[in-house]
C-alpha cells in the first residue's frame, strides 16, 4: 500500500502457521511488516520493541494455515526475522 522506494528493501516470507492464536513477528530492523492470510491483509493487535536481537515485533491474530509475511522500508540488505506464540 505504500509508495516503493528503490533506497530500501523488501521481501516475502512463507511461514504455516500450526495453531489459531496470536502470533508475535519479530526483526533485527525497523521494517514494515504486514501479514497476509487467504490472500487479504491481517491487521495487527499490538506493537512494541522487542528484546536482544528483536528490534520490533508486531502481533498477529492468526488462523491455523500458512501465511505470507511481506517485509518493506528496510534500510538494511539483511533482516533477521522471527514469528512465535507469546501465549
Amino acid at each position: 500500500e505504500r509508495k516503493p522506494d528503490p533506497s530500501l528493501h523488501g521481501g516475502l516470507v512463507a511461514v504455516t502457521i500450526p495453531a489459531a492464536g496470536n502470533y508475535r513477528v519479530g526483526l533485527s530492523s525497523g521494517a514494515w511488516i504486514d501479514v497476509l492470510q487467504d490472500g487479504k491483509s491481517v491487521p495487527s493487535t499490538a506493537h512494541g520493541h522487542g528484546e536482544g536481537c528483536v528490534r520490533k515485533a508486531v502481533t498477529f491474530p492468526l488462523r491455523a494455515g500458512r501465511v505470507v509475511i511481506q517485509l518493506s522500508g528496510n534500510r538494511e540488505a539483511d533482516v533477521r526475522l522471527m514469528v512465535w506464540r507469546p501465549d
